[in-house]
């Protein structure tokens, strides 16, 4: 059964990095990747993505629990994370923009499910808060400044993977919560 957004789909996005087969390569090619991005700027950036999208792939039209996919599509991951990549920077331009044309598109999907939009943005921001505290602890200990690269690197992977097929949690139940509403 799919989760939902709730505590239990909270413990799923959190915790599912950290299951299935071979999870731990998973998660060192990602960290790697994510690694090489301060080394090669967004090449391993736009594979990243593309990881990411299957993820929340899996969960939007597939129905599926979250899930880390293989590491052997690498022109699907590039393709897709070329059209994420696309996505983020159609996201970043001015607030304007991203009202005006995406209000239409979305916002009848976040009212629907406001609490599992919040819910995710909640854990994002607490995730993200744990980063910053852990990058604050290395800078401030000069014997681990050395191992802050590869530290960001990996929960940055992590946090992203939890906190996307949170936001894919979060999307598909408003669709459903939609669906129903007008049907």
């Amino acid at each position: 059964m799919a989760s939902t957004v709730s505590l239990e789909g909270v413990k799923k996005a959190v915790f599912f990095p950290f299951q299935g087969r071979d999870w731990g390569t998973k998660m060192v090619i990602g960290g790697a990747l994510n690694f090489a991005n301060f080394v090669i700027p967004l090449v391993p950036l736009i594979a990243l993505l593309g990881y990411t999208g299957q993820v929340m792939k899996g969960i939007i039209t597939r129905d599926e629990d979250p899930q880390l996919p293989e590491w052997k599509d690498w022109g699907v991951f590039f393709l897709d994370g070329i059209k994420m990549f696309g996505v983020l920077v159609l996201y970043t331009l001015p607030g304007f923009l991203v009202i005006a044309f995406g209000y239409f598109l979305w916002w009848p999907i976040l009212k629907v499910n406001l609490t599992g939009y919040l819910l995710a943005l909640a854990f994002t921001m607490g995730l993200s808060f744990m980063l910053l505290f852990v990058m604050q602890f290395l800078y401030l200990t000069v014997i681990l400044c050395f191992l802050l690269p590869f530290v960001i690197s990996f929960l940055g992977f992590f946090i992203a993977q939890a906190c996307y097929s949170l936001y894919a949690v979060a999307y598909r139940d408003g669709v459903r919560m939609l669906a129903r509403s007008s049907g």
